[in-house]
Order: structure tokens, then C-alpha cells, then sequence
């Protein structure tokens, strides 16, 4: 076992755990975590070097190994803020789905569907044919714009004159203009206009699809890094051999009575290298031999404590709930574990433009004009990207190994560990079958009987040796 204690660093917030299977038969550790400091702090480029770099670890010890790492992003980084758990737990499942679809990138037999098409348009035109038929098509808008605004100019005279005819008239008395004073002189009309000149257009797009089901996928570390969630996923045969026996709810073939001990003892040791920091590196499912050389595998889930403002039986009341939220995310990472069917689509598509737009400015007044010539150019990406998964799962026989409120100056939250192994299921329905069995067999035992039923002497003293005695300890 190799666990990773958090790091403080400068910029740098990290909590890193690792604990890898003890099948491995090795003469060393697993490489850990590269440094961030040679990586400009980028966590794809330093989990893509490390999830290599592990795999290559494993297959020289044991062939089957596959070691894919997913990034996921918070969109939410203040750890008072009530929606804090919320968003370290979507961008787990954000993570975890990109992660899935990385591996089964890598192992799919139907492989990745990959579609390319492109599409180029131009338009040109050489001499100055187009620019001469561009200015006799601006001149002929010039004029037609000029005539419609003598036009108006008119319309708006007239309506002057006739509102204010009177009026004027007695201005003209008085102040001793004439009628047919002149008119100001008209400044030059000038009209622009925009004609497209020659063009380029370039589309291509590509599509990738993928589905796959998949399974036994563990989580091997975590970490929280510049408002991203990186983890580092792990499947082999042994992690698809836990996932099929918990799919099918197998039992073993000798129970090992210490099995949830033994479980809760690695758990307790994990949760004590975080203390009371929230443990970024407590998410998906992990795996542990037992001494007896069966698997076991164990999920956290975590629910955020909110007060409902109201009263203290309400708040009761919502803590409750936000608990058993915490072991239910626990049952479904389990779930995740046991089988998971994805599906991925992706669409990408560039386009590039480039324009050439010839701005024309006609005089009318002196029919002469002016020209630019003005070049457009656009690139742009459009992405649409679906990912959708799903597992179903009945579970039986799990145990809750451990429910916790954990409080620091910032947020509180229930951090809950649900296990599952084959000797912890064959325990637990074992004991659902002696304590049924109890009961079905006080209904035949003939040490009870119906009220007002008569009793033999002998029955008597057989009631009276199954009277129930409470002691200080009834175990």
C-alpha cells in the first residue's frame, strides 16, 4: 500500500492517494506522480505521462493491464460556498466519463467510428471586369438614392410651408424678407455602398462515435489541481474479475468471518492520512486483497451539509436526508464499478473565411468616386460533443462500513464508505437466514401457544423454562 499524504504547494492544491492491488508481484513501487513544476502546472499533461508510465509498470510484471487517466473542471472553487461537494461531484463524473471513454478508446473491438468530410468554395475574378461592373452598379444606387432624397427634401418642404404658411408670411412683413429668399447652397451628395469581391470558403468536419460497455474499472489516485479533478483509472483482470462476481452476486467458496474488519482497518487508515481536509482523493471505487486472497472493494460518497433556515427539527431532518445521500452516491459508484454502458459522439466542424469587400463612395454632385478595398477573415470551431452513460445493479448483502460528519471552518459534509465483498455478502445473508429461520422455527417449536389455549403440566414447565430472562448483557 502507497499512500500519497496531501501537498500544500504554492499554487498548487493537491491530495494524491494511491493504493495498489498486493497481486502485483514486484521488486519495486509503482512510479509516482511526476512533478508539476517541469508541466507548467498542467494536470492532462502530467496524469497523460504518469497513466503511461504506470502501464508500462504493470505489463512488465503482469500482461492485461490498462491505465487511462480523465480530467474534469469545477465550476464552482469556493469551499464556502453550499454548492461546493456538489461541484467536486460532478466534476468526478465528469472525470470518470472521460476516463471510461479513453479506455474503451483503447480496448473497444468495434473501435471508434471516425468520419472526415471537407468542403472549399471560391470565387474570383481576374482584370478589372469586376471592378468596373461593382462602380456602374454603385453608380446606378447613387442615383437612384439621390433622386429619393430630392423627393423627400420636397415632401418635407411642403409640409412646412403648408403648417406654418401664415405664420411665416407675417415674419417676412415684419423683418421685410422677401418670399423667394435663396436657398442655402447644397452640399455634395455622396452614397457608399459594399459589393463583395472575391471570396474563399473551407468546411470540414469530423465525427467520431463510440459505444461500449464496460467493467471493473478502479480508481488508482485522484487529485485536485487548478480547479480541475484528474483521475487515474485502472482495469485488469483482476479489477473485471471483482466487477463479474459483483454483477452476479457470487458467493465464495469459504467465507472469511473477518472480511469487514479487515476492511473497515484500510479505511480507517486512509481516512486518517486526510483528517478533516476534504479528501479529493476519496472518490470512485477501490480495491483491496483480503488475507485470504479474495478481493474487496469499497466506494466513498459525500453529501454537503446545508442548514434549510428554518427550524431545528427541519434541520435535523435535511442533515438525515443529506446522509443517506451520502451512502447512496457510495451504493452507485459500486454500480459504476460492476458495469457501465457508455456512449460518446463527437462532432467538430472548422470554418475559415476569407472575404475581400470593395467599399465604393460615389459623388453624385461631381459623378466621380472613391474606392477601398477591405479583406475579411474568420476561423472558427464548432464543437458538439455528447457523452452518456449508465449502470444498473442490484445489490445485496453491502455493508456501510462508515458514516462520518466531517466539520472544518469552511463547509461541513457526510463522507460515507460502502463495502462489498463475497465473504461480506455470504455474512450478511447468513445472518438474514439464521434470523428468519429463528422465527419461523418459534411458530413450530411448540414452546408458545394462543391466549386462553389450556396447558398440560408438562406444558407448564416448558413455558416456564422458555420464560425470557433480559440480562445486563444478552448476547
Amino acid at each position: 500500500m502507497i499512500p500519497f499524504k496531501p501537498a500544500m504547494l504554492a499554487s498548487l492544491l493537491c491530495s494524491v492517494i494511491a493504493f495498489p492491488g498486493t497481486a502485483l508481484s514486484s521488486d519495486s513501487a509503482p512510479p509516482a506522480m511526476p512533478s508539476f513544476e517541469d508541466n507548467a502546472n498542467d494536470l492532462a499533461t502530467v496524469f497523460s505521462e504518469w497513466s503511461e508510465t504506470l502501464e508500462s509498470f504493470f505489463s512488465q510484471r503482469r500482461p492485461g493491464y490498462t491505465v487511462v487517466y480523465g480530467i474534469g473542471a469545477l465550476d464552482n472553487t469556493d469551499r464556502t460556498s453550499s454548492r461546493y461537494i456538489e461541484s467536486v461531484q460532478a466534476a468526478y463524473r465528469q472525470a470518470l466519463m472521460n476516463a471510461y471513454m479513453n479506455l474503451s478508446t483503447v480496448l473497444n473491438r468495434d473501435g471508434v467510428d471516425i468520419a472526415t468530410s471537407g468542403v472549399q468554395r471560391e470565387s474570383r475574378a481576374t482584370g478589372d471586369a469586376m471592378f468596373d461592373r461593382i462602380v456602374a452598379e454603385c453608380r446606378e444606387e447613387a442615383m437612384q438614392a439621390h433622386q429619393a432624397y430630392l423627393r423627400s427634401q420636397d415632401r418635407e418642404r411642403a409640409q412646412r410651408e403648408s403648417l406654418v404658411g401664415s405664420l411665416a408670411a407675417r415674419i417676412r412683413g415684419e423683418t421685410g424678407e422677401t418670399e423667394n429668399s435663396p436657398a442655402e447652397p447644397e452640399g455634395d451628395f455622396i452614397h457608399t455602398c459594399v459589393k463583395p469581391g472575391p471570396t474563399y470558403e473551407q468546411v470540414s468536419t469530423e465525427t467520431q462515435q463510440l459505444a461500449d460497455v464496460l467493467s471493473g474499472g478502479r480508481i488508482w489516485a485522484s487529485i485536485l489541481h487548478n480547479n480541475t479533478l484528474g483521475v487515474i483509472l485502472v482495469r485488469s483482470p483482476d479489477s473485471t474479475e471483482v466487477a463479474q462476481v459483483l454483477q452476479n452476486q457470487l458467493a465464495p467458496a469459504r467465507v472469511l468471518a473477518s472480511a469487514r474488519e479487515e476492511v473497515r482497518n484500510r479505511v480507517a487508515a486512509e481516512l486518517e492520512q486526510f483528517g478533516d481536509d476534504i479528501p479529493y482523493g476519496m472518490v470512485g471505487t477501490r480495491m483491496m486483497r483480503l488475507s485470504n486472497s479474495e478481493w474487496a472493494i469499497y466506494a466513498f460518497g459525500a453529501a454537503q451539509v446545508v442548514s434549510s433556515g428554518g427550524s431545528r427539527f427541519m434541520d435535523t431532518i435535511t442533515q438525515d436526508s443529506q446522509r443517506q445521500q451520502s451512502i447512496a452516491r457510495a451504493q452507485s459508484e459500486l454500480s459504476r464499478f460492476s458495469s457501465l454502458s457508455i456512449s460518446y459522439s463527437n462532432q467538430t466542424q472548422d470554418v475559415r473565411s476569407v472575404r475581400v469587400m470593395y467599399r465604393i463612395e460615389y459623388n453624385v454632385t461631381q459623378d466621380r468616386f472613391t474606392s477601398r478595398v477591405d479583406e475579411e477573415s474568420t476561423f472558427g470551431q464548432l464543437i458538439d460533443a455528447v457523452y452518456t452513460s449508465s449502470s444498473t445493479l442490484t445489490l445485496r448483502g453491502s455493508r456501510t462500513i462508515s458514516t462520518r460528519l466531517v466539520k472544518d471552518e469552511n463547509l461541513d459534509y457526510y463522507l460515507s464508505v460502502v463495502a462489498w465483498s463475497p465473504s461480506i455478502m455470504a455474512g450478511q445473508l447468513a445472518d438474514r437466514s439464521v434470523q428468519d429461520a429463528a422465527g419461523a422455527d418459534a411458530v413450530r417449536s411448540g414452546r408458545y401457544q394462543t391466549p386462553g389455549q389450556s396447558r398440560s403440566s408438562q406444558d407448564g414447565e416448558a413455558s416456564e423454562r422458555s420464560r425470557v430472562i433480559i440480562l445486563n448483557q444478552d448476547w
